[in-house]
C-alpha cells in the first residue's frame, strides 16, 4: 500500500475517494471460470460460470463478481467491485492472498453461499482491508482472522445502510462504521454470530443497530467504551453491552433504545454512563421502547458540569443505579446548561437504589435552572422490587419547571422514603404524585437546611384521573399543595392525606376518591372540590378555610373541627351544581373538647319537607335548604349563623327576611335576622344554642319575599313524546303574563312560550303550556312571571328526563378497555362518570370533558371483570345519562 494510501485511510479521506470509485457507467459482470488468481484473465469469464469466453480481463472498478462453485479465487490486488458475491450453495471461496497487504472495496454488497467461504487463511503477519458499503449476507464461512497479526479489518462505509444478515460461521477482528451521515446511513446487524465473533468494533461516523435477540458486549477486554460525538448506538432486539467489564461509558454521541435491552457498565455499577460534549456535539439519550439499563447512573463526566445532554424518552424503561455496589453520585443528572433539554411523554424511569453518599449528592436533578424540560407523560419510580428496605432517595426540586409523575414504590413490605434534595429551599412541581403501600414522600430535604415550607404544584394525572394517589404516608411539613392544571383532577388512594395548606387554582375542579384533611388553611381560588359523605373534606382544629367564591367552592359536605374555648368565626365555602351559598358559623364552647360541624347546601325545597310553621313566619324557601350538624358534644355555649342567598332564592324584601331552622322533628324555628340586599346578599340569624339538622330562608308573616312566587303548584309531566306544563296561582295582582323557558344544563335558559295571566284575582286561577319538541336528556323548565309595570321573578325549576337521552358508548359489548362516549350536541363542560356494578357498588370514578357533545375517550379500570355494568355520566346541573355496559373482557 503506498504511504499517499495509508495517509488518506488514517485521515478518513478514503471515503471519499472510494464513493468516486464506485462509480462507473461501464460495468462488466464476471464470473468464474477456475480457480486462479484475481488478476489472471483466465480465471474469469463475462458469459457465465466455466465458460472460456472472457470479453474483458479480471474485475476492476465498478465490476460485479460470482464465484461459483468448486472455484478458489485468492485476491492478489488491490479491488474496488460494485458487488461480490462467493458460491454458488455448495463450495468456492475469495481468499486475500499472504505475500503483500492489499484492499477490497465493495460498493455494494458481500454475499458468501451456503459452503462457500470469504477470508484469510495465512501465517504471514499480514494485516488486510475490506471497505464495504452495502450489506454482508453470510450463509457459508466467513473467515477473516488467522492470528493476531493475520487477519482482515471491515470497514463499513459510504451513503448505503447496511444489513448483516444470514446464518452461516464468522471470525472477525476489527469493525468499523464509518458511514458518510449520521443518522440517515447505518450498520444494522440481524444476526447474534457476526458480533459475538467482533473482537473490537470502532463506531467513528454513523449509527450502529443491534436487531436481533443475542446478547452483544460490546468489546468487553478494552476497558471503558466511548461513544464518539459522530456515532449513534441503537437497539432494536436483544441486549446490547457497553462498557460491560468497566466503571464508565463515556457518551459524546448517542444511544437510542427502541426495544429490546441496552446495557451500560459493570454489574457492580460504580459509576455508569458519564456524557460530556466536544464542540457543538450535544449527547443524545432516546428510549423508545425497551429497556436502557445502567448498573451506576446518568450524569456528566468529571469536569464537565457545564456539558449539555438531551434526554427524550416516549416509551420503555430506563433502569439506574441497579449494580451490587452502586454509585456514589447521582443516579440521573442533568447539567443546568442551555442548551440541556428532558422530554418525556411516556415510559419510566426506574432508581433501583440511592446513591451512597447519604443525601450528599441528588438520586434525580433535571435541567431546571437553565436547560428545558417538557413533561407531557411518563413517571419516575422511585423505588422497585428490588430496592433495600429503607432506601432514602431524594430529589433537586426547581420552581420553574414542572417534572415527572413522581411515584414511591419498592416491595410492598419495604418502607422506602423520597425527599427533597440536600438543603433544597425551592417550591417545585410535580405532573402527579403516586405513593406506594408503606412509602413516604416528605418535602423535607433529606440533609442540611429542613425546608420545611416548600410548596407543591400537581398539575395532570399519572392515570387518566389522579393526580394524587397515597397508599402511604404524605409529610406536607409548613408547605401549601397547589392543584392547578388544564383538565379536572381527582385526589384517591387508601390513605388519609394530610395536608398542611391545600390551595384549589384548578378551573376544571378537583374530585375526591379518599377523605383528606387540612391543618392549616385551605384556600379556594379556582374550580370546585368535590366531596361526597364517605370521600370528605376535614378541616382540622385548628385549621380555616377562606369564603370561596362563585367559581371555587366545596360540592358536597365540608366538615370543621374545633377544640377551643374562645370563640371562633367559621368560613363554610360550600355551594352546589353551580351555586355558590356559602355559610359562616360563630360559635362558642364552654371547653376545648373537639366537636365537628358538618355544612353542605342541598338544591331542595325546604317548603317541600311539609314541616309546620311558627306564627311570625309565612313560608320557607322553595329552592334550597343548608345542612349544618354537630357532633354531640355538651359543650355549646351559643352560636349564629349567617346564609348567603343570590338571585334565584328570589330575595325582594330583605327587612322581611328570615333565619329557621327545624326542631329536630316536624317544625321550623324563627331564627329571625335581616337580610343585606334584596336580589343577592347574607343575613345572619340571632344566637341559639341548639343544633339539629336543616338551616333555610325564610319569609316573615306579612313579608313579600317570595322563595320564590308562592305558585300553589307547578308541575312538569312527560305525556308521550311532550311535556306539560301545569301552574297554579292562589291570587295574582298587576300580573301580566308567564314565560315559559327552558334549559338542558339548569342554567342556560330559553323561552319557549308565552301564556298571559290573569292580571288581578283572588282565587286560584291554573295554567296549562305543552312542550311538544322537547329535547333528548334532562329538561329543566321554569316560570318567568312578569308584571304590568316590568317587575319580575321566577318560579321553582322542574326537570323532566327524555329516556331516549342522547348518550352512546362504543363499542359496546366491550373487548377493549378503551371506549368512546358521545353526548347531545349541547352537552359542554365537565361531566364526572361513574361506572356501577348490578350491585350497585361503585367500581370506578372518572371526569370526562365535553364541548358540543363532541367524542371523548374514556379507559375502564385496569381490575375491571368481565359483565354487565352501568355508566352514569352526571354534569354540574344534575342532568344525568345511563347506559348499560357489557363487558367481554
Amino acid at each position: 500500500m503506498s504511504n499517499l494510501f495509508k495517509q488518506l485511510l488514517k485521515t478518513g479521506w478514503i471515503i471519499v475517494l472510494l464513493l468516486n470509485f464506485s462509480v462507473q457507467c461501464d460495468a462488466i459482470t464476471y464470473y468464474s471460470q477456475q480457480s486462479g488468481l484475481w488478476t489472471v484473465n483466465n480465471t474469469w469469464s463475462t458469459v457465465s460460470y466455466g465458460s472460456t469466453t472472457n470479453t474483458g480481463t479480471y474485475p476492476k472498478r465498478g465490476d460485479v463478481v460470482f464465484i461459483g462453485d468448486g472455484h478458489n479465487v485468492s485476491m492478489n490486488v488491490n479491488s474496488i467491485t460494485a458487488s461480490v458475491t462467493v458460491g454458488q450453495g455448495s463450495s468456492g471461496s475469495l481468499l486475500y492472498s499472504n505475500y503483500l497487504t492489499f484492499l477490497m472495496v465493495i460498493a455494494g454488497n458481500l454475499t458468501v453461499n451456503a459452503g462457500a467461504t470469504f477470508g484469510y487463511a495465512s501465517n504471514s503477519s499480514k494485516t488486510h482491508t475490506l471497505f464495504i458499503s452495502g450489506s454482508i449476507i453470510n450463509d457459508g464461512n466467513f473467515d477473516v482472522y488467522y492470528d493476531s497479526n493475520d487477519f482482515v479489518n471491515i470497514t463499513f462505509n459510504s451513503a448505503i445502510h447496511s444489513t448483516i444478515s444470514g446464518v452461516g460461521t464468522w471470525d472477525l477482528n476489527k469493525v468499523t462504521v464509518f458511514k458518510s451521515t449520521l443518522t440517515s446511513y447505518k450498520v444494522e446487524v440481524t444476526i447474534i454470530a457476526f458480533e459475538n465473533a467482533i473482537r473490537e468494533l470502532v463506531v467513528s461516523y454513523g449509527t450502529y443497530i443491534h436487531n436481533n435477540k443475542g446478547n452483544y458486549q460490546v468489546n468487553p477486554l478494552l476497558g471503558s467504551f466511548f461513544v464518539t460525538q459522530n456515532a449513534i448506538f441503537e437497539v432494536k432486539s436483544g441486549t446490547l453491552h457497553l462498557s460491560p467489564n468497566d466503571d464508565f461509558l463515556y457518551l459524546l454521541g448517542q444511544i437510542k433504545v427502541t426495544a429490546g435491552t441496552m446495557r451500560i457498565g459493570s454489574t457492580a455499577g460504580n459509576q455508569g454512563l458519564r456524557y460530556y460534549s466536544v464542540g457543538a456535539s450535544i449527547p443524545v439519550i432516546d428510549v423508545s421502547g425497551g429497556i436502557l439499563q445502567v448498573y451506576g447512573g446518568i450524569t456528566f463526566r468529571s469536569g464537565y458540569a457545564a456539558s449539555s445532554l438531551r434526554y427524550n424518552q416516549s416509551a420503555g424503561s430506563t433502569l439506574l443505579n441497579c449494580g451490587t455496589t452502586g454509585s456514589s453520585i447521582e443516579s440521573f443528572k442533568i447539567n443546568n446548561a442551555a442548551s440541556s433539554r428532558f422530554t418525556i411523554s411516556g415510559g419510566t424511569i426506574v432508581l433501583q437504589k440511592p446513591n451512597t453518599s447519604s443525601g450528599t449528592f441528588s438520586d434525580f436533578d433535571l435541567c431546571g435552572a437553565s436547560g428545558t424540560v417538557t413533561c407531557s407523560g411518563g413517571t419516575v419510580e422511585f423505588g422497585n422490587a428490588f430496592s433495600p428496605n429503607n432506601s432514602n432517595f431524594n430529589f433537586t426540586p426547581y420552581s420553574s419547571i414542572v417534572q415527572p409523575n413522581f411515584k414511591v414504590t419498592g416491595s410492598i413490605g419495604n418502607t422506602n422514603t423520597l425527599k427533597t434534595s440536600n438543603g433544597s429551599t425551592s417550591d417545585f412541581s410535580l405532573t402527579s404524585l403516586n405513593i406506594d403501600v408503606n412509602k413516604i414522600f416528605d418535602v423535607r430535604s433529606i440533609t442540611g437546611a429542613a425546608g420545611d415550607f416548600k410548596n407543591m404544584t400537581l398539575v395532570s394525572n399519572f392515570d387518566g384521573l389522579n393526580t394524587l394517589y397515597n397508599n402511604g404516608t404524605f409529610t406536607a411539613r409548613s408547605g401549601t399543595v397547589t392543584f392547578q392544571g388544564a383538565e379536572g383532577l381527582w385526589i384517591g388512594g387508601n390513605s388519609t392525606t394530610v395536608f398542611n395548606n391545600l390551595t384549589l387554582n384548578n378551573f376544571f375542579g378537583l374530585a375526591l376518591a379518599k377523605t383528606i384533611n387540612i391543618s392549616n388553611q385551605l384556600l379556594l381560588l379556582d374550580g370546585v372540590l368535590y366531596a361526597t359523605s364517605t370521600e370528605k373534606l376535614i378541616s382540622l382544629a385548628g385549621a380555616s378555610a377562606n369564603l370561596g367564591s362563585s367559581i371555587s367552592y366545596v360540592d358536597g359536605p365540608f366538615e370543621q373541627i374545633v377544640a377551643s374555648a374562645s370563640p371562633l368565626t367559621l368560613n363554610l365555602p360550600v355551594g352546589k351544581n353551580g351555586s355558590f351559598r356559602p355559610m359562616i358559623l360563630a360559635v362558642q364552647h364552654t371547653n376545648a373538647v373537639a366537636v365537628s360541624y358538618t355544612s353542605e347546601v342541598w338544591n331542595f325545597s325546604a317548603r317541600a319537607m311539609g314541616y309546620a310553621l311558627p306564627p311570625s313566619l309565612g313560608w320557607v324557601s322553595d329552592v334550597r335548604y343548608f345542612n349544618l350538624t354537630r357532633t354531640a358534644v355538651g359543650n355549646l355555649s351559643n352560636a349564629r349563623v349567617t346564609l348567603t342567598y343570590g338571585a334565584d332564592d328570589f330575595v325582594t324584601d330583605p327587612n322581611n327576611l328570615r333565619v329557621a331552622r327545624d326542631n329536630g322533628s316536624s317544625t321550623w324555628l324563627d331564627l329571625g335576622g335581616v337580610g343585606t340586599a334584596a336580589g343577592s346578599g347574607s343575613i345572619t340569624s340571632s344566637n341559639f344554642n341548639g343544633f339539629n339538622t336543616y338551616f333555610t330562608l325564610a319569609n316573615a308573616s306579612g313579608g313579600i319575599n317570595p322563595l320564590p312566587v308562592e305558585y300553589t303548584s307547578f308541575t312538569a309531566l312527560l305525556n308521550g313524546k311532550a311535556v306539560d306544563l301545569l301552574w297554579s296561582t292562589a291570587s295574582e295582582v298587576n300580573s301580566d303574563y308567564f314565560m315559559i323557558e327552558r334549559s338542558q344544563d339548569g342554567k342556560n335558559f330559553e323561552a319557549i312560550g308565552k301564556v298571559n295571566a290573569a292580571g288581578f284575582s283572588n282565587s286560584m286561577k291554573n295554567y296549562v303550556f305543552i312542550d311538544n319538541n322537547p329535547k333528548s336528556g334532562n329538561n329543566y323548565y321554569r316560570l318567568l312571571q312578569v308584571d304590568r309595570d316590568g317587575k319580575f321573578e321566577y318560579s321553582v325549576i322542574k326537570v323532566v328526563n327524555l329516556k331516549n337521552a342522547m348518550m352512546s358508548v362504543y363499542p359496546n359489548p366491550i373487548t377493549d378497555r378503551l371506549i368512546t362516549v358521545n353526548m347531545d350536541e349541547n352537552v359542554e363542560g365537565t361531566l364526572i362518570a361513574t361506572l356501577y356494578d348490578l350491585s350497585g357498588k361503585v367500581v370506578s370514578n372518572s371526569m370526562l370533558q365535553f364541548s358540543n357533545g363532541f367524542n371523548t375517550s374514556y379507559t375502564l379500570d385496569q381490575n375491571i371483570q368481565p359483565g354487565i355494568y352501568l355508566f352514569e355520566v352526571i354534569n354540574s346541573a344534575g342532568n344525568k345519562w345511563h347506559e348499560r355496559l357489557v363487558v367481554t373482557l
